[in-house]
């Protein structure tokens, strides 16, 4: 149409175009030896922090990663008010619902973290500015290729219009991401502490809605078993009981 730009014209032609693939969330997964890994070898406490608090309780997003205050932490009870969570522009969610534990393990980086200051960003940039969702995704990156983490997610190919108005192609968690630690994470606490306990920590509508995204067996845990069942298969120890999912 007349008057409009290239990249106008090229954004309303990728908005009727379907997405070539569908994310599949019930397959992230991570290998938690990796995990322990990764968690070992970084030896950046903001960093190691940061993706602390996405795998471990409060298993948090990026965006509420990147946006938590030092005022947010009740630092002597060791619990985060969210001020910032998804969709908070469409509805309100009660301060039960926001009210996040945290472990121990995690609440004394966050200290070390804290430093001095007594407000604003808790976690700010090698120019001391507020860290962004993109620069946490790198920091995921980074050191998801350092400590060799294995994805198993298969990658999203998704489009956008970049700043000459073409429409490129990129994969997305095609590296370990922010988000991949979150599902892995709420994976252990679906396994570990049920499915109620893991609602109220990820902050889901329902149970159905956590069954159906983190009780799907991944390729992770159908590898395990039948690794388990072959090996039993071969001692002959047909009592032995398979492992805990």
């Amino acid at each position: 149409m007349r008057g409009q730009t290239q990249a106008e014209i090229a954004t309303e032609q990728l908005k009727k175009k379907r997405r070539r693939k569908i994310l599949d969330y019930t397959q992230m997964d991570l290998y938690p030896e990796d995990v322990e890994k990764l968690f070992t070898v970084c030896t950046n406490l903001r960093d190691k922090a940061m993706m602390m608090l996405s795998y471990y309780a409060p298993c948090l997003r990026r965006m509420e990663v990147v946006n938590m205050k030092i005022e947010d932490i009740n630092w002597s009870d060791g619990y985060v008010v969210l001020s910032t969570y998804k969709g908070m522009k469409r509805y309100h969610k009660s301060n039960a619902d926001l009210t996040q534990p945290i472990d121990d393990r995690t609440m004394q980086l966050l200290r070390l973290v804290k430093g001095n200051r007594n407000e604003g960003y808790l976690f700010l940039s090698n120019r001391g500015k507020r860290m962004t969702v993109e620069n946490y995704s790198d920091i995921c990156k980074r050191w998801g290729l350092r400590c060799g983490v294995r994805i198993i997610t298969p990658p999203y190919e998704t489009e956008y219009v970049d700043k000459n108005g073409k429409i490129k192609k990129y994969a997305r968690y095609k590296f370990l991401h922010p988000h991949l630690l979150r599902h892995a994470g709420g994976r252990k606490l679906k396994k570990l502490l049920g499915s109620d306990f893991a609602r109220t920590i990820l902050r889901h509508s329902s149970i159905s809605l956590v069954d159906n995204t983190y009780g799907v067996l991944s390729v992770i845990d159908r590898k395990k078993m039948y690794e388990h069942a072959v090996r039993r298969d071969i001692v002959g120890d047909k009592h032995e009981e398979l492992p805990a999912l």
